[in-house]
């Protein structure tokens, strides 16, 4: 059973090693970013100083394997980054959006659990 229990967790591990893997490497394929973006806004009023800063923090003028390493290496420490929008822990947000996020979630497992009791009675 334990042996069993391992194999299932290291299968868990690695779908979500490659979810985070693909992911990584869609949203650098796609052509822009939020650093550049905000950068290249001519509302947000950013100094050359502050743009190179700005994108060296998030690492943007490194090699891509680089940026993988140091993200995957950030998760492993529980440091997710600050929001480009407005400059809070990433960590912060999750955490005040996680009380709805499981409401809504308890939700939906007590409406599907009904529909599914309801449909099984009728299918009798």
């Amino acid at each position: 059973m334990t042996r069993y229990i391992v194999r299932r967790l290291a299968a868990a591990a690695a779908v979500l090693w490659a979810a985070y893997t693909l992911s990584f490497l869609l949203l650098s394929a796609l052509p822009g970013d939020a650093v550049t973006n905000k950068v290249q806004n001519p509302e947000a009023q950013l100094s050359p100083e502050s743009a190179q800063a700005l994108i060296a923090y998030y690492g943007l003028d490194r090699p891509l394997w680089r940026q993988y390493l140091d993200s995957l290496g950030g998760l492993f420490q529980g440091d997710l980054g600050y929001s480009i929008t407005n400059g809070r822990p990433v960590a912060e947000l999750l955490g005040e959006a996680l009380p709805s996020t499981l409401a809504l979630t308890a939700l939906a497992l007590v409406i599907g659990l009904a529909l599914a009791a309801l449909i099984g009675l009728l299918a009798n």
